[in-house]
């Protein structure tokens, strides 16, 4: 007897429709979202603290961060996928505990990888989606699972331009480079 995978529990668009949300019918409209948290560790595996703002050199991560590597500069989650999971779950478990460092709200994330991100003054090349480890069974039991599906766990990017990013900045989706390639 063969089984089928896990399907997919939700599909998320590019950007999500937002009351607040201004639509201008231009040629170059461009995905956008905002930044409602940023969360930064000091050791590695140590606890989380929200903050609102920090800033990123380029090809580093957020200063009072644990860090990490230039190629993982940045995590980021999407609020929407965030409130999937604790609804699979039947939680209200905060944002941080998934131990990314910047939540947004209004733009599907696994759609940008292999693109720039505008975040606040920082451009983020994001290269891929950010998998759970067992590490989240042990704040959850079921969240390494419920954060699997549709890249629901969030994705990483390196710090292509380096800046400020700080709670209420906007998050948009950079245009495709003029001859076709990659912006990452």
């Amino acid at each position: 007897m063969t089984t089928a995978g896990p399907s997919p529990l939700h599909t998320y668009p590019l950007a999500f429709p937002r009351e607040d949300a201004v639509h201008e019918s231009t040629a170059s409209e461009h995905a956008r979202g905002r930044v409602v948290g940023i969360a930064l560790r000091s050791r590695a595996g140590g606890p989380m603290r929200e903050v609102d703002e920090a800033s990123a050199p380029v090809d580093g991560w957020l200063e009072g961060d644990h860090g990490g590597s230039a190629r993982r500069g940045v995590t980021l989650l999407s609020r929407e996928a965030w409130a999937a999971v604790n609804a699979e779950l039947e939680t209200d478990l905060p944002w941080p505990t998934r131990r990314a460092n910047v939540c947004v709200e209004g733009l599907a994330l696994l759609p940008v990888v292999g693109q720039r991100l505008r975040v606040g003054e920082l451009e983020l090349a994001i290269l891929d989606e950010t998998r759970p480890c067992e590490r989240m069974d042990r704040l959850q039991p079921g969240l390494q699972d419920a954060l699997g599906p549709q890249g629901r766990g969030g994705v990483y990017g390196r710090v292509h331009v380096g800046g400020r990013v700080a709670v209420g900045d906007a998050v948009e989706v950079l245009p495709a480079n003029p001859d076709g390639t990659e912006n990452c």
